[in-house]
């Protein structure tokens, strides 16, 4: 099955202790879809306590990040080729 890989926005071995939810984003590569969904939030402050909390409680679970999945993917992908080889 041909896969699209997940592009992170932070480098490899990079992570940022202070917004958590940064290494869980990544970059859309496809074509933009005609409806985004997102989140608003009233109070400016508010994205603290919802995504920063839960990206932090995240990695404390040890669930992987963005750059772990991509580089996974990566090496998965590398795999099957040399075994079509």
């Amino acid at each position: 099955a041909k896969t699209k890989l997940r592009k992170p926005i932070l480098h490899d071995g990079e992570e940022d202790p202070d917004e958590f939810e940064r290494n869980f984003e990544q970059e859309y590569l496809d074509v933009v879809p005609s409806s985004i969904v997102g989140l608003m939030f009233h109070r400016e402050d508010f994205h603290e306590h919802v995504l920063q909390g839960l990206s932090k409680r995240l990695m404390q679970m040890g669930v992987e990040t963005t750059r772990s999945l991509y580089n996974l993917e990566r090496l998965e992908k590398a795999e099957a080729q040399r075994k079509e080889e």
